[in-house]
């Protein structure tokens, strides 16, 4: 596919998402389509690097067949369930139990099944369930409350947060890579050549003064002086 065909399609999927909002607040159905494009995200790699870890052991299922090959693994092995989670927190930093992965949730969604809602909600909450490890990154309280309020006001702040508006997406390709956005970089400190070439024509100077003065105290013991550079001999002349 193009870029082109790409920038055609999501220009499609948008028009469709919009019309699909119908009166539902755009903010609210913004929180609600990104949420399922970052679980669709997470899940998508999740899923590769689970089939990278299991191997030759990572089940082939039949083209019909509309169970995960996670959650299939997970019925055959529940004794090892706990081990290669705990492994996959350690490769990916994160675990997606079978149940909530994006292809159980859109199979969910396509046969109208009532643990859509309940499953949905679970996941919402799954944030909240997490391991501590010596070796890994956590958020303090202060962290956590910082983002959510962040979230929920909408606040603005340089380098930490910014309100982007449909066009502005839009204009990025619907590319939703946050560096898009927020910038994080820092202005480079201006130089004063002057200064600096000043500050070094003084220590070249204290250099010259300071193996004058030793060179003096070896003249008086009677040793032989050390050499003196000839551009630190001009800075003395």
């Amino acid at each position: 596919m193009t870029e082109q065909d790409l920038n055609k399609l999501g220009s499609t999927l948008w028009t469709i998402a919009d019309e699909l909002r119908g009166s539902m607040n755009a903010d609210d159905f913004r929180d609600y389509m990104l949420s399922f494009l970052f679980l669709r995200y997470l899940s998508n790699n999740y899923e590769t690097a689970v089939e990278k870890a299991l191997g030759s052991d990572y089940p082939k299922l039949e083209a019909d067949d509309k169970r995960t090959p996670l959650s299939v693994w997970y019925a055959q092995n529940p004794d090892d369930v706990a081990d290669f989670e705990k492994d996959m927190r350690r490769k990916v930093h994160y675990v997606i139990q079978p149940e909530y992965l994006w292809s159980s949730i859109s199979e969910l969604a396509r046969t109208q099944n009532d643990d859509l809602l309940n499953t949905l909600e679970k996941v919402i909450n799954a944030s909240e369930h997490f391991e501590k490890g010596k070796r890994q990154n956590r958020l303090l309280d202060e962290n956590v409350k910082k983002i959510v309020e962040t979230y929920q006001h909408r606040k603005e702040e340089e380098r930490y947060s910014r309100c982007v508006s449909m066009d502005e997406i839009e204009k990025n390709d619907f590319n939703l890579n946050i560096s898009r956005y927020v910038s994080i970089a820092q202005d480079e400190v201006e130089i004063d050549l002057k200064v600096v070439n000043s500050d070094l024509i003084d220590i070249e100077k204290s250099i010259a003064g300071s193996l004058n003065q030793h060179n003096q105290f070896l003249k008086e013991l009677g040793l032989p002086h050390l050499p003196i550079p000839k551009h630190q001999a001009e800075t003395l002349i």
